[in-house]
């Protein structure tokens, strides 16, 4: 059967540049997620959210940068049947730190609060939790970029997940790219 996805947001961006160094921006959004199968009756559901991100951007020197976010989101299923909502507190801290152009390290440390009340292991609980767990989520990413030559570039990726009450999840990347 046919499965059909629909988005709708309405949305506020601001920027407001405090200082040279310091930038204060907020996002806020109001929409609704929605998906409808034919075949799967348990994949329908239609997802009201508000989302407010208002985030701190320091630039420190011209090759360091740290970005402070929080993000609120409250999400809730008006479907037929939709009992399932989600409340969740994200606070959040990156840097960034480039020298010359050849060399690039970012790391960004997340912890999620996640309040889900629902029906469990269904595909609203996944499309709301969006690969999070209930209760105390962490993730630490950290990428280092290191410029070769001119035409080749070296990734090195690492990601630590610890979401709810799982054990810790630890992803490595390596990468060579060259340009031609």
């Amino acid at each position: 059967g046919l499965e059909s996805r629909q988005t709708t947001e309405q949305f506020f961006r601001s920027r407001w540049n405090v200082t040279k160094n310091v930038t204060n921006n907020i996002y806020v959004a109001v929409g609704e997620r929605r998906n409808n199968s034919q075949a799967f009756a348990n994949r329908d559901y239609t997802l009201r959210y508000f989302s407010a991100e208002p985030q701190v951007n320091w630039t420190l020197q011209k090759n360091l940068r740290f970005l402070l976010t929080y993000k609120y989101l409250e999400s809730k299923n008006i479907a037929k049947n939709g009992d399932e909502k989600l409340r969740s507190d994200d606070f959040s801290v990156e840097n960034t730190y480039n020298t010359a152009a050849s060399t690039s390290l970012r790391s960004r440390f997340s912890f999620v609060r996640v309040a889900y009340e629902g029906r469990r292991n269904t595909p609203v609980e996944f499309a709301l939790l969006d690969g999070l767990q209930n209760g105390k989520n962490f993730i630490l990413n950290v990428t280092f970029d290191k410029k070769l030559a001119n035409n080749i570039q070296v990734s090195v990726t690492y990601e630590g997940r610890k979401t709810g009450s799982a054990s810790t999840l630890h992803t490595g990347r390596a990468q060579v790219r060259a340009t031609f």
